[in-house]
């Protein structure tokens, strides 16, 4: 009995020592891989900070002020990013609506009004950056 504990023992030892050795290893390629990626990752953040920042340019030079450009930049942002959030609110309200509903009314007309809500703020953020263009050229003749 005792023979075959230090037989468990041994194999055990010379398992951990050659995963503690693959580890090493694949660990050392991990951070060559890391620092190139880290490289990567930071003229990727170069690029599009210089990307954004030749865009508000371009938004102060149409709209001849700084202030304006980026508050242009903004509302342009906003209208981007609206859609999808919008959409998915959408498909919430409708969830709750139709699925969620059938059980409980009180979930349906939560389901309804957040349709509307969530309708009508994405109407006011795809619309708001041409009502602000369109008051701006008009302030600006």
């Amino acid at each position: 009995m005792h023979k075959v504990i230090k037989k468990i023992l041994i194999i055990s030892l010379i398992t951990i020592t050659i995963i503690e050795l693959f580890s090493f290893y694949f660990c050392k390629i991990l951070a060559n891989n890391n620092k190139n990626s880290y490289i990567d990752s930071q003229s990727k953040i170069i690029q599009l900070k210089e990307k954004n920042l030749n865009v508000i340019n371009h938004y102060e030079e149409k709209y001849n002020s700084k202030t304006y450009g980026i508050v242009a930049y903004i509302l342009h942002l906003f209208q981007i990013y609206s859609i999808p959030f919008c959409l998915l609110g959408i498909l919430i309200g409708f969830v709750s609506k139709e699925i969620i509903g059938v059980r409980h009314f009180e979930s349906q007309d939560k389901g309804n009004a957040l349709i509307i809500v969530v309708t009508t703020i994405f109407i006011i953020l795809q619309v708001l950056p041409l009502v602000f263009a369109v008051v701006v050229k008009l302030e600006m003749e």
